[in-house]
Order: structure tokens, then sequence, then C-alpha cells
């Protein structure tokens, strides 16, 4: 009967061939996925903070740009919101712009603002805020204009503006001080995860003292670590974020990753070259429109945020169709440098932003990845680590042992989760190099 290894757990039966004995060189040459991000690199170089409970918040608040959108048609002459504006308005005429509330909330009393139309750069007429009303979606803000209401080719003007924007303030002589405004920050949650990795050996391999591969159980310990690493890598970028109860009745959590708060808050970010249905690229080449997919992308991604030069990793065939296009077009070059962690990348320029490329070993395996650039400001994420990574060996061996069998389990275990800030600086951008075939 062959002798079946419990899984697992390394024996005899466990070695390969010619591991044991024989003229072999006394070392495993180890066969990695193919990248040049260190199989932990991206959890490696963010931030570590101390987490107090395994549900953790915190609060964001972007810059509040004051600039509102609301629907063309929607401006009118009397407070109840019923007598559509006409056209022809004169300086000195009140309008109110029906909004949502907490659009309508970020305008003051006194306020200079402007009407634009997105679909006609001209429409540009300027008026003053004399007042506005909180009530749902049928809040207003009422303007005075500042000038005539003059129609560009005929039919375009705040009949057809889509957006009002503050750009200034004028208080009266002797006035008293305006309105203070305040905006409230945007909590959010995530909770820490329990990883471990666990290894088995035999007591018999233990005291063998006849391998060609150098110390097993040294190695067995390497090879545990090195797989705990990769799951923590895997949980921040795939991570979805769970909470539930075990099988022994205890809480079991997973902690939400870059996927899971970019699909969650921000998932505008999110796009794929090769199945979008957008008309701009639809049944397009990755050279014909691919610079422009990125050029659209990257601009809106580096849209906020301080950092104007971000990490992406990056599958090896984006890599390459990112290599396609500098070739392609003069306004992308990649060169290699060394970024702020010591990491080698290849930094690609573009004209909105400087992305630090790294391929990622993980991403080898399917093509879905292998496209695949997720740009990361590291500045943005921090593990929040209830506990670090401890290894928990087995000191009763010939006492029957931990696990109760002739030889050691041990295993390495950590507790952590990820804050992951501002999702709309992140982006995940799949497709990178593939046609389009979306007709």
């Amino acid at each position: 009967m062959a002798l079946i290894p419990k899984a697992g757990l390394f024996g005899y039966p466990s070695l390969v061939a010619d591991e044991n004995a024989e003229s072999w060189l006394p070392v495993i040459h180890e066969l990695y996925p193919n990248g040049d991000l260190p199989l932990a690199g991206l959890f490696l170089s963010i931030a570590k903070e101390k987490a107090q409970d395994a549900t953790f918040h915190w609060w964001e608040r972007e810059y509040q740009q004051q600039t509102a959108s609301f629907t063309a048609g929607q401006v009118y002459t009397n407070v109840g919101l019923s007598s559509a504006y006409s056209g022809s308005g004169t300086s000195g005429d009140i309008l109110y712009v029906k909004m949502g509330s907490t659009e309508a909330n970020y305008f003051a009393k006194n306020n200079i603002v402007q009407f634009t139309d997105q679909d006609k750069y001209e429409v540009s007429t300027r008026g003053m805020v004399v007042g506005y009303q909180l009530n749902g979606t049928s809040s207003y803000v009422a303007v005075k204009l500042l000038q005539d209401d003059t129609a560009i080719d005929t039919s375009y003007d705040i009949r057809t503006a889509d957006t009002l924007t503050v750009i200034g303030h004028s208080q009266p002589q002797a006035g008293t001080p305006s309105e203070s405004k305040s905006y409230s920050p945007t909590k959010r949650t995530n909770v820490t995860g329990i990883l471990d990795q666990t290894l088995d050996i035999s007591r018999t391999l233990l005291q063998s003292t006849t391998l060609r591969t150098g110390n097993k159980y040294e190695d067995l310990k390497m090879v545990a670590l090195q797989l705990l690493m990769q799951k923590l890598e895997r949980s921040l970028i795939s991570g979805w974020y769970y909470e539930g109860i075990g099988e022994n009745n205890q809480p079991q959590n997973v902690s939400g990753g870059i996927e899971y708060f970019l699909k969650t808050y921000y998932s505008d970010n999110i796009a794929s070259f090769n199945e979008t249905t957008d008309s701009q690229w639809a049944g397009q080449s990755w050279l014909r429109a691919g610079k422009n997919f990125l050029d659209t992308y990257i601009e809106q991604i580096f849209r906020v945020g301080e950092s104007q030069t971000r990490l992406a990793v990056v599958g090896s065939q984006a890599l390459q169709g990112l290599a396609d296009l500098a070739h392609a077009y003069g306004e992308y070059n990649l060169e290699p440098t060394t970024n702020e962690f010591g990491l080698r990348v290849t930094r690609f320029n573009s004209p909105n932003g400087t992305i630090d490329l790294k391929k990622h070993p993980l991403w080898s395996a399917d093509t879905r990845n292998r496209h695949r650039m997720m740009i990361i400001p590291t500045e943005n994420i921090s593990a929040m680590v209830m506990q670090d990574i401890t290894f928990h060996p087995d000191e009763d061996m010939f006492k029957g042992g931990l696990a109760k069998f002739d030889g050691k389990r041990e295993w390495f275990l950590t507790e952590l989760g990820w804050k992951i800030m501002h999702p709309e600086t992140f982006g995940d951008l799949y497709g990178i190099g593939l046609d389009n075939s979306q007709i």
C-alpha cells in the first residue's frame, strides 16, 4: 500500500524524487512568478498603525469646490418654483435655481456665482446669492443677476445652464460677518481579519541528517512565511468587507481591501478598455484608442489628491501595452528609476500624472490580471495592526504534540485590517494592451 501523508504534513512520502541523498546540489532552486515587485512589496510599503479594536473607523473630508450641478431647465422666476425662466433676464432680476439640499448648502449669501453650460463654454452669466432654502430635492438658491443674460447662438443661456459655481464674494460696507460654512466629514468603517499559515513536519524528517536540500524545518518555515505574506498582499488588494460567525460560533471577519473600497465608494475609477461599450473606444484597437482611454482615466484619477506621482501595480502584458503607446506617441515615455521606498520602478510619464509601475508577480496567472493596472497612492493606505506577525512554535513534540501526532504543528499568525482613504484617488484599469471588440 502506498504511503499517503496527511494533507499539508511533511514526512518522507512528501519528499520529491531524488530529494533524499544522492549527489544533487544541496539547495532547492525556487521558481517564482515573474515580477519585479516583491511578493509582499505593496504591504511593506504602506504605513502601519495600532488597531484598538477589531472594528475601526476613520473620517474623510473632501476639498469643497463649491460647484453644484443641476438639471438644465430647473431655473425659475418665483420662490414657489412653478414659473420656469424663459430667458432674456436683466441685471437685478432674481432667479431661483432648483437643486438638492446638499448642493444648495454649498452656497452662502453674498457669494458671487457663475452660471455655466457644460455643452457651451460661452455661457457664463454672473450673479450674487441673496438667499437659499434647504428642502430636500426641492431646495433652491436665489441668485440676483449682476449682468444681462444674453443668449449665445440664440438658444444657449441660463435656460440651458447646468452648473452653478462660486467665483467670489462681496460684503457690503459696514456689514455684518458673513454666514459660516462647515462641511461634515464622511465616516468609513473596516474590520480586522485574522490570517495565519500552518506548517506541519514529521519527527522523523526533523531528525534526518541525509537530506541534500538543507535544513527542511527552516525551509518550511520560510515557505510558510512567504505564503502568509502572499495572503496579506491578496487581502490588501482584493479583500471584501465581511462580518460573520465562524464554525466555532466566534466572530469571523474579512477586512475590505482596495477593490472593495473602490467598487463601493468610487466605481467611476474602474474601467476595462477591451470590454467598454463607450462609443469613444468600442470597436477600436489599443494602439488607435488606448491613449485616449488612458488620458481620460488618468486625468480623472489624478484630479484630486496631493501626490502627482503614484505607484501602480501592473501585469506583464499591461506593461507591454504601455510600452507600445510610448513607442507610438511621443507624449508618453517610460524610464527606469528608484522611488521613495527604494523600489526599482518603471516611471510612466503622462500629461496628467506620473505613475511608478511595478510588475506584480501574483498577476501572471491569468489574462484578466496580466492586462491590469491598479493605481495606488500608498500614502492613503494604512495597515491597522491588532497583532503583528508572530510565530507560534510547538514545544511539546515529545509530550504528545500540539496536534497529537508524531511531529510538529506550528504556525505564523497576524490580525490586521486596511484603512483605505479617499478611494477617488485610486484607479483599477483592465484590458491594457488588448483591442476592443464591442461593436
